[in-house]
């Protein structure tokens, strides 16, 4: 039997010094923020953490030295344990060593993690949002009966995107409809409720809002502690500064999340902002909620002129993804907030994902995106070859794609009306000596009326979805109207 007595505390090894001693060690944190789904908890962060390391360069010159996944995990609920921090978690960290550089980079990765939030509300009105989905639809369409002040200057704009709400609203009812018939219909509606749900909980209540904001802002508050638990990790170790460049990383939903705690913490000059070095943003919605919620925004909160240092901007968003766009709406008054905070270095669309919808997630795993943001957001290997991010050579052949797959989703639920109207006819008088099967009868009409619905829904997916994931080619960028507004300053400035 061990002589070591049974609860005795073990005896921790000894951290170890990562990275080169003999070059300078420098704090990076990255902070990464979900989107609406079924999210676990540090299910978001590793994976970025997975792709990210994949993405650094490897080989000569370079080393990556991985410390762990998780420290610690803290509770993930709204009533912590006395003595324990709330929410989120100890973070991960790696040592990247460049020699080109001398230089080691000790990247932290943390999470903010808020579907627990949401999902609170949820189990307690048995999954049901605050407002019916249906209802909530509507209302948002009633929205943008008379505030047309942010389309003022695209008033084509304006009758699209009325067009496409317009359409987006029947389908629903559409699918409501089919609800009543199909099992697995409804299935897919109590999924709908939970991810348009977390939309309507941010966009409309206050109170949930507020709430996630303050889970995004306890994580970025503890970054400067997450960085001192490194220093503790590498003993030995020179620091250039013990305030780490912080880069938040934000998906969907989780984009609006983060630019409004961001605008937030600068009119408040809340301490952990200063530390903020790069927003990276991915199949972003943020148009969308400055059309529809513009009240909800805060703008001209600054009434100095653009700040000294800006954080820079990265947002990719694929022409397939039918939440993600540009932010030329966000950027097109040069008085604005978010032109005053941040200098966009990147926002054009691209076409790399070919399903439509599930390019909505291929962001995560796309390599030029994570090498992107390792050489141009973070600078990490400016040595290295320029990155970019392009469309596929195949890109060409999505238009053609929409309008085949158009004509065939057409032709197959003509020919299924057909076939259903056919064997309706066929029926009476019967073939054979015999009563009418009323169950068959009653088939073929059930058959018929669901090819009637799939037909409409057909229609409104391709007006509404198509039209909407189409518009946009990627040419009108926020990127340019910034570029624009800043050569009268630059002008200024030389002469």
């Amino acid at each position: 039997m061990s002589s070591t007595s049974v609860g005795a505390v073990r005896n921790e090894p000894k951290p170890k010094l990562l990275g080169n001693p003999a070059y300078v060690y420098s704090h990076i944190h990255i902070c990464v923020v979900h989107g609406i789904g079924d999210q676990m908890p540090n299910e978001t962060a590793l994976n970025f953490m997975n792709n990210f390391l994949r993405a650094l360069p490897q080989g000569s010159g370079y080393k990556i030295e991985v410390d762990n996944l998780i420290e610690s995990v803290d509770d993930i609920r709204d009533d912590p344990a006395p003595g324990k921090p709330p929410r989120s978690f100890h973070p991960a960290f790696l040592v990247f060593t460049s020699d080109h550089e001398r230089r080691n980079y000790v990247i932290g990765f943390s999470e903010v993690y808020w579907q627990n939030i949401t999902n609170a509300y949820l189990a307690k009105n048995d999954g049901a949002p605050p407002i019916p989905i249906f209802i909530w639809a509507h209302s948002v369409n009633t929205r943008m009966l008379n505030d047309t002040s942010a389309f003022k200057s695209a008033p084509s704009t304006f009758k699209k995107v009325r067009k496409v709400i317009d359409d987006l609203e029947k389908l629903l009812g559409l699918l409501k409809k089919l609800a009543v018939i199909f099992k697995e219909t409804e299935t897919f509606l109590r999924i709908l409720n939970r991810f348009a749900g977390d939309v309507q909980m941010y966009a409309e209540s206050d109170e949930i809002r507020g709430e996630i904001n303050e889970r995004f802002r306890s994580v970025m508050s503890r970054t400067r502690d997450f960085a001192c638990r490194t220093v503790n990790r590498l003993p030995g170790a020179g620091f250039d500064s013990t305030s780490p460049k912080v880069y938040v990383v934000a998906h969907s939903e989780g984009t609006v999340v983060a630019y409004s705690t961001l605008v937030e913490a600068a009119q408040k000059n809340e301490p952990w902002f200063g530390n903020v070095r790069g927003l990276v943003t991915m199949g972003s919605p943020l148009d969308k909620h400055y059309f529809i919620w513009h009240n909800r925004f805060r703008l001209r909160e600054f009434s100095s002129g653009p700040s000294e240092r800006k954080i820079i901007w990265h947002n990719y968003w694929d022409q397939n993804d039918p939440v993600g766009y540009g932010l030329k709406e966000l950027f097109k008054d040069a008085d604005s907030d978010a032109h005053k905070l941040f200098h966009l270095g990147y926002d054009s669309g691209f076409v790399r994902y070919p399903v439509p919808g599930l390019a909505h997630v291929g962001y995560w795993s796309d390599p030029a995106i994570h090498r992107d943001i390792i050489h141009r957001v973070m600078n990490l290997t400016p040595n290295s070859a320029p990155t970019s991010v392009k469309s596929k050579w195949w890109s060409w052949l999505v238009p053609i794609g929409d309008r085949v797959g158009w004509f065939l989703g057409r032709l197959f639920t003509l020919a299924a009306i057909g076939f259903f109207l056919y064997k309706l006819f066929t029926s009476f008088p019967p073939k054979h000596k015999g009563s009418v099967e009323i169950k068959d009868v009653l088939g073929y009409l059930m058959g018929l009326v669901v090819s009637c619905i799939v037909w409409q829904i057909h229609t409104r997916i391709h007006r509404g979805l198509i039209q909407m994931w189409r518009y946009a080619k990627g040419a009108d960028t926020a990127a340019e109207i910034e570029e624009a507004q800043e050569q009268p300053l630059k002008k200024g400035a030389s002469a």
